[in-house]
């Protein structure tokens, strides 16, 4: 990790029906990020491979407490 990037905010959302990017390579995904030193959060959605209402309002929120 380089110094550089180690703080920039990660928020990894994912649907857990997903057929395309299976569950399961986000978790993976999630580990390694977390095991190079990264700070990461990980969120779900009852969703396949689309955009949940709920999680446009919770990348609104994630974004506009970065961008205060």
């Amino acid at each position: 990790m380089s110094a550089a990037n180690q703080n920039i905010p990660i928020h990894i959302f994912h649907g857990t029906q997903d057929p395309v990017v299976s569950e399961i390579l986000g978790q993976q995904a999630l580990e390694s990020l977390t095991g190079m030193g990264y700070k990461a959060d990980y969120k779900t959605y009852p969703m396949q491979h689309s955009v949940h209402p709920q999680e446009i309002i919770d990348i609104s929120e994630w974004l506009q407490q970065r961008l205060k």
